[in-house]
């Protein structure tokens, strides 16, 4: 039997060939009019992953909360506070918190996956959180170590701006277990990737990708765009272009993480430039997901124990516990998180500051609940 090959990037052929948007031929016969067809696949995708999630927000209760739920199903937890990049459409080293940096310690890392394990209700876990989690030399034990204490029940998944992702890192990936890693990519045009990515160097990320993909690993490899203002032109060609050598792409409009983002005007993508088929997609994903999933699938777990009612709360705002003094399980259903879901669940989420800031209740959830809100109420 012949044996497979896998594919070479061609580094020197690509930084030449996607330089510039207008020094080469279209890659793609009728890109653009394949474009809404590349979408759909994502979102179908997009929904197909998320098809626990959906099924979490259906077993709300408002007499009984989550009782019939009473663990997250989706744990997110920040092991370091640290990031080396200054990515223009981030907060991190802008927002108060993420200057104070720190590291989770083992004992409370310990005290957190013996209480997962304990919980089938869990199905992924998500040991980033407003970070780059491969600053943490000890990550990859760390995810080996509880996917085995969680008897390989638990998904692990792991975002990454892959910039770290040296042969040493891909060789401990081999034997990690971890389930999918995502690579925050967002451009094949190097002037742009550096751009927005500011700090890392895109021939390094195309060689570790490179890697990465010889190495021939045990995980699943997506590569993500965050959809902004610097690249929006080529989402088809970086969808088409990561398609054509076998790996799965995401793409996810930029989002101002609660107001956190002090620039978001200058790298949101504007209602004028927004493709018809974005627009259906966000008020599809109103329509059947009528309030945020957030609030009743994913905890979201700081380094120093703080759990943060939304993990898109950089400001953090909103505490709603601390796991060095309470279970995930007692801060899951107390007071302050089950008033947190009944805001969302009447469609007041509008009245919670973090909220009514977010880029993505505002898209996609705010004028629609708050016509249905006032209805309830006259």
């Amino acid at each position: 039997m012949a044996r497979s090959v896998t594919p070479r990037l061609d580094l020197r052929r690509h930084r030449m060939k996607y330089s510039t948007v207008f020094d080469r031929q279209d890659p793609a016969p009728n890109l653009r009019l394949r474009l809404p067809n590349l979408r759909l696949a994502e979102t179908f995708r997009y929904w197909e992953s998320y098809r626990e999630v959906r099924a979490t927000v259906s077993r709300y209760d408002p007499a009984r909360d989550m009782r019939d739920h009473p663990f997250p199903s989706v744990v997110q937890v920040q092991t370091i506070n640290a990031c080396n990049a200054a990515c223009i459409m981030c907060p991190y080293g802008r927002s108060p918190a993420s200057k104070l940096g720190g590291r989770m310690d083992d004992a409370l890392w310990d005290k957190l996956v013996d209480e997962i394990a304990e919980h089938p209700e869990a199905h992924t876990f998500i040991p980033m959180l407003q970070n780059e989690p491969f600053l943490d030399q000890q990550l990859l034990d760390k995810v080996r170590s509880f996917k085995q204490r969680t008897h390989g029940r638990v998904k692990v998944e792991l975002v990454t701006h892959g910039g770290l992702l040296t042969p040493d890192i891909i060789e401990a990936l081999r034997f990690s277990a971890l389930d999918v890693l995502s690579i925050s990519v967002d451009s094949i045009r190097p002037d742009v990737y550096e751009k927005i990515r500011v700090g890392l160097k895109f021939d390094r990320l195309m060689a570790n990708i490179q890697r990465l993909v010889e190495a021939r690993l045990d995980v699943h490899i997506v590569l993500r765009m965050v959809r902004q203002a610097a690249n929006a032109d080529e989402v088809a060609e970086f969808v088409a272009f990561w398609k054509a050598r076998g790996l799965q792409t995401t793409v996810w409009n930029v989002a101002n993480r609660s107001g956190a983002v002090d620039n978001f005007k200058e790298v949101e993508v504007l209602a004028n430039d927004t493709p018809w088929y974005s627009l259906v997609g966000d008020s599809l994903l109103g329509r059947l997901l009528p309030r945020c999933p957030l609030p009743f699938s994913t905890t979201a777990i700081l380094h120093n124990g703080d759990v943060l009612a939304c993990g898109f709360d950089w400001l953090h705002e909103v505490v709603i516990g601390n796991v060095r003094h309470s279970t995930i399980a007692e801060i899951w259903n107390s007071a302050s998180m089950r008033q947190f879901r009944r805001q969302h669940y009447e469609k007041r989420a509008g009245e919670i500051g973090m909220c009514s800031r977010c880029s993505i209740w505002q898209k996609t959830w705010a004028d629609k609940q708050t016509i249905d809100h006032k209805e309830a109420t006259q």
